[in-house]
This record gives C-alpha cells, structure tokens and sequence, in this order.
C-alpha cells in the first residue's frame, strides 16, 4: 500500500504507540505464537499475522492468550469456526479470501498418513491399477497431504500431490477445487480456470467450485463471468466471504462503462474515463511496462500472468477499496491507483506505480510469507525512496515506545492511524536499507527462503551477519541514534 506522506512534525509525537499484536498461542512445548487475532477451526488452530493465514495443529496447542488475558483452554475438537467468525483482513498483497476448506478424512491401511504410506497404496496399485477402492484411498490420501501442504505454505508441494492425484482421478472434485485454488495463489489464473470449471461441471452444486472459478475470472480482469459465477454461487448458500467479494466485483461492474480497458503482455489496465484520454492510458502501459522490466531484473523473477492495473478518480478510489484515508493506492491482488484529474504521467505517479507493483512481485516470489515490513520497505525502496531524512525522529519514537519493533510491523499497517503509519513506513525503510546494504539481492534471498517455509529469523541468519531478527534491529536501533 503506498502511503501519502504528511508533513514530518509529527514525529515529534511523544504519545505514539503502535499496536501490539493481540493474541498469542501458547504450544506444549514451550514455545509462542504472537498473531493479530487466532481462531479454533476443527482440528486446528487458525491465526492471522497481517496478511497470512497460518495454521497449527490443535494437539499442538497448550492454551490461547488474549491481550495478555488468562490464557483459555481450547473446546471441543467438533466445534469448528464458521465462514461468519473468519475475519476480513484487509491487506495490500493478497488475493481475495476464501471459504474455510478441509479435504475428506479416510483411514489408511497402517492408521497413520504419511509419504511413506503414499508410497505403499502407489507400490500396491502398480500390480492392481484398476483396484477401484485403493485408488480412491490413494486419491484421498493424496488430497489430505496436499492440503496440509498449501496450509503450511508450501504451494509447490502441494500443487504436485494434487496433479498425482488427477492423474489416477481425473475428475475428482476434492483435487480439482484444491488445485484452482493453488493456482490462483500462484498467480495462474487462466489454469484455475480450466479447473474450477471442471469442477463445477463435475458438482454443479459445490459453492466452493463456483467461489474459486469466480475467483479466477476476477484475478484475469472478466469481471461479468466472475459476478455470474458467485451469483450461482449465492444461490446455493449465504456466503459472507463470497458476499463480499461479489458486492466488490458488481460495483466494479456498474462502473464498466466510464472505464476504458487496455492491454499490453504483462498488464491488463484499467482507466475510468480513459476514453477521453486515450494518451494517457498509452503512458500509463509504458510506464508500467518499464517498472515490470525493471523489478523483473531486480527479483530475476516475474508473475505468470497479466497483473490487473486500475487507474480512479479518488472518490471513486475511496468507493470501491474502502481504503484508509491516509492511503495513496493499493494492491489487493490488482493494482489499483487512485490519479485525479491527470492527464499524464508525472514522476510521483510512476513512483506510485513502482512501489504497488512491487507488492505483486514479493507476494508472489515470497508465496506470500513476507512480513509487512519487509513488504512496504522494499516497495519504497524499489520507487527511490530513503530513510535518511527520519533518522533522528525516528531514534526518538523507539526511546519513547518500547512496543515499538519490526515484529509488530509483521502485520497490516491499515488498523494504524495516519501519523503511526508514517512512522511504520519510515522504520520499515529504515531496516530494508540495512537489509539491502550490500544489495538487493540480500531481500531477494530472504523472500526465497520465507517462501520455503522458513521463518524471518531464519532467512536472516542466512543471508546476513546477524543471528536473528532481534540483533538485525539492535544494529537497525543503533545506526538511527548514532
């Protein structure tokens, strides 16, 4: 999300104090979790930290700790969270949320569920290839582990046990929606496509199949398929989450006809009223064409699909993202840039330009895992940006606010005001140029590792001087007082 910068006095703010993180799970080993907000939901332990969510097992699980509270014991294992209790986090990098999915449970021939006993039931079909029930187990068991892989965020894992099991059960619904909905975390739009439809053809009825592919249909800019698909959809069941997203996608609809649309090879964009500025939406494919090559060599990587580009007037901006009044664009999964009355590109628009599209290229090179400090400090990074200038200031805020450090900046800054988010923004570039001081490709590297499951302390202990996260601050905290 890129931030409208206020005039720097308010540093000076001795009161400030952002946010701590709100709940923390309590594992039986000793171990903590701090997150934003954590739910039951069945057999696991739900809990958002910004824009990720992340999963633990129950049994894991000692106790939860609200705001400090007493901690709570858990209920009963048969009380599952329902869609209405999953919050709506509105975040800058992910795509939109989805309907809570768990595959089917099956007993396997040994009790236990595994890659080894994946091995066995495939060994065992391999002389009976048309044993009708141990395909179904092996496709059943294949379904679990891929889920328990896109739970953990290991995408690629999960996307092979998923095409293992089509390829013993070519329509089998379970894999067929698990896949669209890898895809779309994945950035394949055009393929989830191909698989949630056939889902819906397979179960015309499942609410899922019609969420995901209208799901897919919005990521790739067909908004009419895509308010047809959770209209089906609704019609099925009272969604909340696929309420939301069909009442976002009919009011871009209404709206269709006051933008003009265009189209280069990496971007479909999206002008309101562009059809009386036709210069202007060529600019505007330039220029997002030059900011697409130049983070392409920066992150020697690039998404596989067109990314959606949408260009507003502010109050229009302010209708369909709700965003917070401090925010100057943002990037839900499309980028979307609030531009006035402009007629052209000026320098701040394509600095705007650069720092959203940035958001695409980490949410996607990082599986989006990445905390949201690194998240927004190399966005303003990537458009120019220095911390230079907040050095002092910012040395004041930490001495006066203890709570304030980069892993409570893991989650959304939208909950903050706009003074505090001047100061989260500062601090995240801050470290980002510490990060990066030797070069990008630190970050880079750091992204890569995070997108593999490691955690932040982890990545950092790999690809820089520090042991953790704590002593990459202590050095952060130092160089500002100095």
């Amino acid at each position: 999300m890129k931030k409208i910068f206020l005039a720097s006095s308010f540093f000076v703010l001795s009161f400030f104090s952002i946010p701590v993180l709100a709940d923390t799970i309590v594992l039986k080993d000793g171990r903590t979790i701090r997150c934003d907000i954590v739910r039951e939901d069945g057999n696991v332990v739900r809990y958002w930290i910004g824009e990720a969510s992340l999963t633990v097992s129950r049994d894991k699980v000692e106790r939860i700790e609200r705001d400090n509270q007493k901690g709570e014991a858990l209920t009963s294992s048969n009380n599952r969270t329902s869609v209405e209790n999953i919050p709506n986090v509105n975040n800058d990098n992910k795509q939109i949320l989805k309907p809570a999915y768990s595959p089917p449970i099956i007993k396997t021939i040994d009790g236990t569920l595994n890659i080894e006993t994946i091995e066995k039931l495939e060994a065992s079909l391999k002389n009976n290839p048309q044993d009708k029930a141990a395909i179904e187990q092996l496709v059943s068991a294949l379904n679990i582990v891929a889920f328990t892989e896109r739970e953990n965020g290991n995408v690629l894992k999960a996307k092979e046990f998923l095409s293992r099991a089509l390829n013993w059960q070519p329509n089998n619904l379970d894999s067929l929606i698990g896949l669209a909905s890898v895809e779309i975390a994945e950035g394949l739009y055009s393929e989830a496509v191909q698989h949630a439809n056939k889902a819906v053809l397979v179960d015309p009825k499942n609410q899922l199949a019609h969420y995901y592919l209208g799901a897919a249909y919005y990521n790739l800019e067909d908004i009419p398929r895509a308010v047809s698909s959770w209209q089906v959809g609704l019609r099925l069941g009272e969604d909340p989450v696929m309420r939301a997203a069909l009442t976002k996608a009919e009011k871009e609809l209404a709206l269709a006809n006051d933008f003009s649309n265009g189209r280069n090879r990496f971007f479909n964009l999206v002008l309101e009223g562009g059809s009386a500025n036709l210069g202007l939406e060529s600019q505007l494919l330039i220029i997002l064409e030059e900011s697409h090559s130049k983070l392409k060599r920066q992150f020697d990587f690039e998404p596989k699909e067109r990314i959606s580009a949408i260009f507003y007037t502010q109050q229009t901006f302010s209708d369909i993202t709700r965003a917070p009044s401090w925010a100057g664009a943002l990037n839900d999964g499309k980028l979307r840039v609030p531009i006035g009355g402009l007629t052209g590109v000026n320098a701040e628009l394509a600095k705007t330009i650069t720092h959203e599209l940035t958001h695409s290229f980490v949410y996607f090179k990082s599986h989006g895992k990445c905390p949201t400090w690194l998240n927004e400090g190399l966005a303003q990074l990537m458009e120019g940006d220095s911390a230079n200038q907040y050095y002092k200031v910012l040395a004041k805020v930490i001495a006066e606010n203890p709570a304030f450090n980069l892993k409570n900046l893991s989650g959304s800054f939208i909950r903050f005001s706009p003074e505090q988010a001047q100061v989260a923004y500062a601090y995240s570039l801050a470290a980002v140029e510490l990060l990066c001081e030797r070069n990008v490709n630190t970050a880079i590297s750091v992204l890569e590792d995070l997108s593999q499951n490691s955690n932040i302390d982890t990545a950092i202990s790999r690809h820089t001087r520090y042991k953790d996260l704590k002593a990459f601050e202590y050095e952060l905290n130092r160089r500002l007082s100095q």
